[in-house]
């Protein structure tokens, strides 16, 4: 199990971060920019979910340690499960609050607001599938 192929597990791409990036927010841009460059969302959509994906990690940071970050959000524009992994060669800080730790792999999820089930189950398996994927490191 291996993110350094270009994909994972799911069939979902990984990147390489461009180095400029310094938040949350510039990563999460930057993943759902390259999500419409690759015709999974339209560019229209960038925004809106863009904002899904902020508003929930206002709720509480999506870092969940060894230098992981899964930020996710349901939105009614998402017909499918849409994932992409981010991977930078720096640490980023990924939250404001001040025991955050930086994080070096963003796995940014997508999934149907009309299929919450659906969205569930994905966080479920992609959250398991990382933390075998930290038990192999």
């Amino acid at each position: 199990m291996s993110i350094a192929s270009g994909q994972d597990d799911f069939g979902f791409p990984a990147i390489d971060l461009p180095g400029d990036l310094n938040s949350a927010e510039d990563v999460a841009r930057f993943l759902i920019e390259e999500l419409a460059r690759r015709g999974d969302v339209s560019p229209q959509q960038v925004d809106s979910l863009l904002e899904a994906i902020l508003k929930r990690e206002e709720l509480g940071s999506t870092a969940i340690g060894r230098g992981v970050a899964l930020p996710h959000a349901k939105s009614a524009a998402i017909d499918r499960v849409l994932g992409i992994i981010g991977r930078s060669k720096r640490p980023i800080r990924w939250s404001s609050q001040p025991n955050s730790q930086p994080v070096t792999a963003v796995y940014l999820l997508l999934t149907p607001k009309s299929r919450p089930g659906d969205g569930l189950s994905a966080l479920e398996a992609v959250s398991r599938w990382l933390r075998n994927l930290s038990d192999d490191v």
